[in-house]
């Protein structure tokens, strides 16, 4: 079988675009890129992006408080 490539990592400026593009094909009151661009800065949240084949699959966004965790949006495009 042949192997793909996949994986999660951070999310970084460069998948920012993508990742807006998901969540605005996925819901109807999508974040924005600016949105998105402005969690790579926080402090208190973390997005993860599932890549395949370079290009974003899905993503979630997590923000911390304390000591809980919230997830604020999530998204996973068709195969």
């Amino acid at each position: 079988m042949p192997q793909r490539d996949e994986s999660i990592l951070l999310m970084e400026a460069c998948h920012v675009a993508q990742v807006a593009a998901l969540e605005k094909a996925c819901f109807s009151e999508p974040w924005s890129e600016a949105a998105f661009r402005s969690e790579l800065t926080n402090p208190q949240a973390l997005t993860l992006v599932a890549l395949r084949e370079g290009q974003v699959a899905g993503f979630v966004n997590i923000a911390f408080a304390a000591d809980t965790a919230d997830i604020n949006t999530v998204a996973v495009g068709a195969a």
